[in-house]
């Protein structure tokens, strides 16, 4: 028995400019997955307050946060 917990891992999704930010997500958003200075623009935030990286990060743990929300994770 380990106290290490094992993380698995999914599928890896394809960055091709390394911003931190998946190609599909990108071309979702208009965004050009070959340009990684896109990443600190501020085009995705309609109030322009978070970058395209932070608006990513954002949707990460979005679901999470609904679900506490709602008294748990469905």
């Amino acid at each position: 028995l380990s106290a290490c917990h094992v993380l698995l891992q999914g599928t890896v999704l394809q960055d091709s400019d390394n911003d931190r930010m998946p190609d599909e997500r990108e071309r979702k958003h208009g965004l050009n997955p070959d340009d990684a200075s896109v990443r600190n623009c501020r085009t995705v935030d309609e109030e322009g307050k978070y970058t395209n990286l932070e608006m990513y990060m954002i949707s990460l743990v979005q679901k999470i946060v609904e679900g506490q929300n709602k008294g748990g994770i469905q």
